[in-house]
């Protein structure tokens, strides 16, 4: 896995990345320099696009193994995922901001560690721990439905690479 480097703080080193990482080819090829993964919270600022209901279509989930809802926005256990994998990109319906697969079909990796109890107080783009496994988002092709909300989050090790993590390039202003 060389996303953004190596080394003992590869995964939250801000904007530096290693000279032989994907991000780093990424901005040689295009001269931007503000690409990167998106911190935990864009990323789920980015699914709900201005919604507050579990997924992003303005509905609730209505059953935590299956839901009709969910069936419409991304592929997941309940609608084929377990047996046939990943879905092709698009073949949801994309958010109101014209983004797709926001829930299920693979867990995407953000740029921040995971913190399992974020706490009560209001705060906004908080940063995550500095330690641990990056954060995960939205289910993959083969969990439930309550896996595949915009406020799922879970964890993976910096070496996973198999079928079910993924991830999106984010341009961010600084």
């Amino acid at each position: 896995n060389n996303l953004r480097g190596t080394g003992a703080n590869w995964w939250t080193a801000g904007n530096v990345v290693s000279a032989n990482s994907f991000l780093y080819q990424l901005r040689s090829v295009t001269g931007v320099n503000d690409f990167d993964l998106p911190t935990d919270a864009q990323f789920e600022y980015a699914c709900r696009a201005g919604t507050t209901t579990a997924l992003n279509n303005g509905t609730d989930l209505t059953n935590a193994v299956s839901d009709a809802n969910l069936n419409l926005l991304g592929r997941y256990a309940g609608n084929g995922g377990s047996s046939n994998g990943t879905a092709i990109v698009g073949s949801y319906l994309p958010n109101d901001w014209g983004l797709y697969d926001m829930h299920g079909n693979l867990w995407e990796l953000c740029l921040d560690m995971f913190v399992a109890n974020l706490g009560t107080t209001s705060v906004s783009d908080p940063v995550g721990a500095i330690s641990g496994g990056p954060v995960t988002r939205t289910g993959r092709f083969g969990t439930q439905a309550s896996y595949c909300r915009s406020a799922s989050r879970s964890s993976a090790t910096v070496s996973d690479n198999g079928p079910n993590i993924g991830f999106r390039v984010v341009r961010t202003l600084r």
